[in-house]
């Protein structure tokens, strides 16, 4: 009776440390949190699919998508080709059949979003579709200072609404360009100067946004 007791008590002691094991190698692994972010855009089914890519040491570590395509189908079709991007480290690659234009509207956000944060073509995964450029009727300029210096923009209009801005600084890159494109974009969403500065970075979006008010008042806003 002894030994038998023995044995079970040795077959759940086995059981307990394989049941530990299995728990231990199941554990999800460590959160990286990203050290810049950059957005990027694309026409999808539903409208205009938004995306923030999160880099650390210049690798992709998140990437969070905002859409109006369909739910039920699109949700799916997104899991799988972002976390296909996540492993891949670049857009080249299969998403879910079936919602082919929801696919291949995420791999051209991320791709922008990879663009702008200064990767090759050929590191991305795929050759960019030229954006439509909008002719400005005529352009003003403004200046304000920032942490690399002056920090100066044109702002272009055409049938007096704002369409271009174009900035030109000597502060940080890789902190710098998505803080401006951030501020260009809701620059020229509200059609006004009156936007909300970005935390973490609030001298480079105070110059843009104070050259930028410059160059408005010129134009008479």
């Amino acid at each position: 009776m002894h030994k038998d007791l023995l044995k079970s008590i040795v077959a759940i002691g086995g059981l307990a440390v394989v049941v530990a094991v299995l728990i231990f190698f199941n554990l999800p692994g460590p959160v990286v949190e990203p050290d810049a972010t950059y957005t990027g855009q694309a026409e999808s089914y539903g409208g205009t699919m938004n995306v923030t890519v999160g880099l650390a040491r210049n690798e992709i570590v998140a990437i969070d998508v905002s859409h109006t395509d369909t739910p039920g189908i699109a949700n799916p079709a997104i899991e799988t080709v972002r976390s296909n991007i996540l492993s891949a480290q670049n857009v080249d690659v299969d998403g879910k059949s079936g919602a082919t234009v929801t696919v291949n509207a995420v791999k051209e956000a991320v791709a922008r979003a990879l663009h702008e944060a200064g990767w090759s073509e050929s590191r991305i995964g795929m050759a960019l579709p030229e954006e439509p450029t909008i002719e400005p009727d005529v352009t003003y300029s403004g200046t304000a200072e920032s942490y690399g210096g002056p920090l100066t923009v044109t702002v272009g209009l055409k049938d007096g609404e704002i369409v271009t801005i174009e900035v030109e600084h000597e502060d940080t890159p890789g902190i710098a360009r998505p803080v401006i494109n951030e501020i260009r974009n809701a620059v020229i969403s509200a059609q006004s100067a009156d936007v909300d500065l970005i935390s973490g970075a609030t001298v480079t979006s105070r110059a843009l946004v104070e050259a930028i008010s410059e160059a408005l008042t010129e134009a008479g806003f």
